[in-house]
């Protein structure tokens, strides 16, 4: 039995974060359970940014959807992992798309940013190796854990704005709201 449960912590990992955003699950309870998972949830500040990706534009692109998706979070992951300062993330499933949750130290502007500007690296990155758009929505920071279903409507919101508009990028719902 531990075995088993060891083998599968990716997947209890990903189901929690999902719930997590869904609002399926309560804080307290994430809380716990990913404690038992081996993850923390510890942050000043939360922030959720939603994934999705367009049609290959080549035929050289992966055409598999579930290959594609794996590139993605790789290459995201890869981008992400050298040069978070100020800020730690986990990458799950969600709905068809890819979600990062940002465990962010504090509220300050300057990681903030820098978290901004990572994830647009990571966009151009995933775009230059994939050959397909990549279009990213990113909620403003809330502060716990009970508030991650409204960031994660937040970056849905923004995420459907990149999508309509036909417009590549990583946007911020506060840009949206300033608008």
């Amino acid at each position: 039995l531990t075995e088993h449960f060891r083998e599968s912590l990716p997947l209890l990992r990903e189901m929690l974060l999902s719930s997590l955003l869904s609002g399926g699950m309560d804080a307290q309870t994430a809380q716990t359970n990913a404690e038992k998972y081996g993850i923390s949830l510890d942050a000043s500040f939360y922030m959720v940014a939603l994934m999705r990706m367009g049609e290959n534009e080549t035929q050289d692109g992966i055409q598999d959807d579930q290959l594609r998706v794996f590139a993605v979070r790789n290459i995201l992951c890869e981008v992400l992992e050298g040069r978070a300062q100020g800020y730690s993330f986990l990458v799950f499933l969600y709905n068809g798309m890819l979600g990062l949750l940002l465990l962010l130290r504090s509220r300050e502007e300057a990681p903030l940013a820098d978290a901004m500007l990572h994830l647009e690296e990571a966009r151009k990155t995933i775009r230059h190796y994939l050959a397909c758009p990549i279009f990213m929505g990113v909620s403003d920071a809330c502060d716990r854990l009970a508030a991650i279903p409204g960031a994660g409507q937040q970056a849905l919101t923004a995420l459907d704005q990149c999508i309509l508009g036909g417009k590549e990028q990583v946007l911020r719902i506060t840009d949206i709201q300033q608008m």
